[in-house]
């Protein structure tokens, strides 16, 4: 940066800062972080909230019809929805931290 210059990151008068100055850094790093759009996060939202209990559901009433390995997949899909809760919980958490 020239001289009375202000630098676009940092907004500081200092012709050495080249963006390698703390604030610079800082608001670098957060930039670089998972960032997602509302489509991205309501789709992962609907597919934890509604798709994967509905076929965990379906599944589980197949067992009762004896259609064999219907209980792993149930046990898989229950788990798959608890880990998509917990990363729409931290996504959440995130987006709310940035507001």
């Amino acid at each position: 940066m020239t001289n009375n210059q202000i630098c676009t990151m940092c907004k500081q008068d200092n012709p050495n800062c080249n963006r390698n100055c703390k604030e610079c850094v800082i608001k670098a790093d957060k930039k670089r972080r998972l960032t997602m759009n509302n489509k991205t996060f309501n789709l992962i939202r609907t597919i934890g909230e509604i798709a994967v209990p509905v076929i965990a559901f379906i599944t589980a009433i197949c067992t009762i019809w004896n259609i064999p390995h219907c209980a792993e997949v149930t046990a898989t899909l229950t788990a798959l929805d608890t880990l998509i809760g917990a990363v729409v919980m931290i996504l959440r958490k995130k987006y709310n931290e940035g507001k």
